[in-house]
């Protein structure tokens, strides 16, 4: 069980939901985000067969929740990346007019 909350905490820090615990800083990073994520996956395939119950279905609604904030993160980072590139790259600016 400790191990996995390491694992998930992992997850939930370079994901931005929660603070890192020595900087107390919000960050977002996608690449260790997935890497956590396929370590918790590899894990659920490893203890397949070997869990009770209770464990199996912990393990499997942590990675799906855990899947699902990724997603959400990664949406919400090209959405931001749109925006700024939107900003940066008007009509006027390509043109030189208004429309």
């Amino acid at each position: 069980m400790n191990f996995l909350s390491t694992i998930v905490t992992n997850i939930a820090t370079v994901l931005g939901i929660a603070p890192h615990p020595i900087t107390g800083q919000k960050m977002v990073d996608l690449d260790a985000g997935k890497y956590w994520i396929d370590v918790l996956a590899m894990l659920k395939e490893k203890t397949k067969g070997n869990l009770d119950p209770d464990e199996e279905e912990m393990l499997d609604q942590l990675l799906a929740e855990s899947r699902m904030q990724y997603v959400q993160m990664m949406r919400l980072t090209e959405e931001k990346l749109k925006a700024q590139a939107a900003k940066k790259f008007s009509a006027k600016d390509v043109l030189g007019k208004k429309f």
